[in-house]
């Protein structure tokens, strides 16, 4: 049962240390109990969500003598979690999209297996890679 159906949003900075991971699983359990995602539907997106942020810091570099780091938003919708992936550097589809899209190239992007994640959407511009994962509530519909 959701928590509330108002929109929320969390953003964090992981730098290159793993063990900041269980904070970002920590923050999409809650976005997901708040919109009703069962508990596997949590853990799935959230595993999801950590081999994305996993393969883009390979990717990232600093910006300015900065250490390399990804930007994670966390939003909750009364039909679904999107979690947004973000680092600056090597231009990658999606930082791992074939983890998540069956069959590798040439395969439709729809045709995701396994992961908990409905849809993910990838932008690149300007030094900036975005990976989106989506996960949808039981029963509710994509909007397209």
């Amino acid at each position: 049962m959701p928590m509330s159906v108002e929109t929320s949003r969390a953003e964090l900075t992981v730098p290159k240390d793993k063990r900041l991971f269980g904070a970002l699983a920590a923050v999409i359990f809650h976005a997901g109990q708040r919109t009703g995602l069962d508990e596997a539907a949590q853990g799935a997106l959230s595993e999801a969500a950590m081999q994305a942020c996993d393969q883009a810091l390979e990717l990232a570099v600093g910006e300015a003598g900065e250490e390399p780091k990804v930007n994670v938003t966390v939003e909750n919708f009364d039909d679904r979690v999107e979690v947004t992936v973000e680092h600056h550097g090597a231009a990658d589809p999606a930082a791992g999209l074939d983890t998540f899209v069956a069959g590798g190239e040439g395969k439709s992007a729809s045709a995701l297996q396994g992961t908990g994640v409905d849809r993910v959407q990838y932008e690149a511009r300007d030094g900036w890679s975005r990976t989106r994962l989506i996960k949808y509530a039981a029963g509710k519909a994509p909007r397209n």
